[in-house]
């Protein structure tokens, strides 16, 4: 089968990029063919991609610097982008296109384009986005019937009750490259935070706000991701509440599973998530997970099984969290040893046949 993704860029290192580029490799690897339409040139791309991948350009106009407002703006880029990608999709024929959250996913209202079933995947829930997600209860009016993927199943609750009648739920796949490591005795313990800085999504204010009334001794925490490093917010945050010792900022690294494999634990205070990429890493390394009891990670961290959750935003409980895993330090081991038990949903053979199984309920010649 033939699957052919549409997305803005490729080129930037988020975790959007990060799990188009990993379905893509798993695909590939069980036999299927890939076309990736972007404004990303061949051999771009932030993250590693099966050279078998055929790589489209389609240049992205920039209306939102002309002043135009925001929607507006979209709506003109999305009619702009379904020309060009129609002439692509009668040049490949795909099995099925795959809209990754665009506005043209968004404000395109047929089933089909050029002949060949078209879906939009969303990545977030409608409700991390207030202004953004008072488009859905209107646009499901006359686009009730188009097929949504969700990557957890809350998300596909919440678009069925925004209107939305043809939902499947797929989770992003596990990287191949993601290998099981021992669990590290190392001293001092250290926690790991990766994320882009500069947006409050991560919550690393949380994080630092919880350590602040509890500097733990004996452990180091390390925050790593695009902007951290100079993120003038955070390091406010460290020096006011003289936390040099314990926290360290990094620039984003090209491998991050060894960042992963030298941490004895994860940690996630996130405002919101979709289905995050370093949690399934961190998961299939055999590294628990202290995150945030919001969509995403709720759906994959199994209390006192492969982790533990805290109130979104709780910086009182997050510390007693901390506090509890610096005084019981077998705890986090116990829980690396079942981490592995809770990712097969989202290894390689589950998730493409899953695709293949959506292919198959749309009716599609294969």
């Amino acid at each position: 089968m033939k699957f052919l993704f549409h997305f803005y860029d490729l080129h930037q290192r988020a975790g959007i990029q990060r799990a188009i580029c990993e379905l893509s490799n798993a695909l590939l690897a069980e036999g299927h063919e890939v076309v990736l339409v972007s404004a990303t040139q061949p051999g771009q791309t932030a993250y590693p991609l099966d050279s078998r991948a055929v790589m489209e350009y389609v240049r992205l106009p920039e209306p939102q610097f002309s002043g135009i407002p925001a929607w507006p703006a979209k709506t003109f880029w999305a009619g702009r982008q379904i020309l060009a990608l129609r002439r692509i999709v009668r040049r490949h024929r795909p099995s099925l296109i795959v809209d990754h959250g665009t506005a043209l996913g968004l404000l395109y209202p047929r089933r089909t384009l050029a002949g060949i079933p078209f879906v939009l995947q969303r990545h977030f829930p409608v409700r991390a986005f207030p202004r953004g997600g008072l488009l859905y209860p209107i646009l499901a009016s006359f686009t009730a019937n188009k097929a949504v993927v969700a990557l957890t199943h809350s998300i596909e609750t919440e678009l069925r009750r925004q209107g939305y009648l043809r939902v499947w739920t797929i989770p992003n796949v596990l990287p191949s490259d993601a290998v099981p490591a021992p669990y590290s005795e190392a001293d001092p313990r250290t926690g790991l935070l990766m994320g882009r800085a500069g947006n409050p999504q991560k919550g690393f204010d949380i994080f630092l706000r919880a350590l602040a009334l509890h500097p733990i001794q004996g452990w180091r925490f390390r925050i790593v991701g695009p902007g951290v490093h100079n993120d003038p917010t955070l390091r406010r945050i460290i020096e006011e509440n003289h936390l040099q010792g314990f926290v360290e900022l990094h620039s984003p690294t090209d491998d991050p599973y060894r960042a992963i494999r030298k941490s004895a634990c994860l940690i996630m205070p996130s405002r919101y998530e979709a289905l995050p990429m370093v949690a399934l890493e961190a998961l299939s390394i055999g590294r628990p997970i202290i995150g945030s009891d919001v969509d995403g990670i709720r759906d994959i961290v199994h209390p006192e099984v492969n982790g533990l959750l805290f109130p979104a935003e709780d910086v009182a409980k997050l510390s007693a969290i901390l506090i509890d895993i610096s005084n019981h330090p077998e705890k986090l081991e116990q829980l690396a040893r079942r981490t592995s038990e809770t990712v097969g949903l989202f290894r390689r053979e589950s998730v493409t046949r899953m695709w293949v199984s959506l292919i198959q309920q749309l009716n599609l010649d294969v």
